[in-house]
């Protein structure tokens, strides 16, 4: 591989980073935001007439990050896991198909992988609310 080849290949994989970086929270810090309101808020005098309104903004600013830090997450772990499985499900089934005889023995394990990593894949490309551990929170019905 060429020197320039190899170099295009690594500009367009930066630049793919650096759109999505872009496009997602990943590098942001709402909570370095809110502790500076919060410290604006402490440095106003008592007779401030502006500190009543400030502590409501903060106060909507702090509801709208606990949702957003809680809400509709999904699980990139379970998605990269998932691609694996699959891959492997996939490699399997074309080696054992390829190799033919007792070999396709191994086509059940194979089938098995593919399932797995297709079902991880999904299950954490949705976005649904997620607790701690990016589990799917499950909405329990009582009567």
């Amino acid at each position: 591989m060429t020197p320039e080849i190899t170099i295009a290949i690594i500009s367009g994989i930066v630049a793919v980073l650096v759109a999505f970086i872009s496009k997602t929270e990943l590098l942001s810090r709402k909570h370095h935001a809110l502790l500076k309101d919060i410290n604006l808020y402490d440095s106003l005098t008592e007779k401030s007439t502006k500190k009543e309104d400030l502590l409501k903004l903060i106060d909507n600013k702090i509801g709208d990050y606990i949702k957003s830090s809680r809400d509709h997450k999904r699980n990139g772990i379970e998605v990269i896991l998932g691609m694996i499985f699959l891959a492997t499900g996939c490699y399997l089934t074309w080696f054992f198909l390829v190799q033919g005889a007792w070999w396709l023995l191994g086509l059940g394990a194979a089938v098995l992988f593919v399932i797995f990593g297709v079902y991880g894949t999904i299950r954490g490309l949705l976005k649904v609310e997620r607790d701690e551990k990016g589990n799917p929170v499950s909405k329990k019905i009582t009567k």
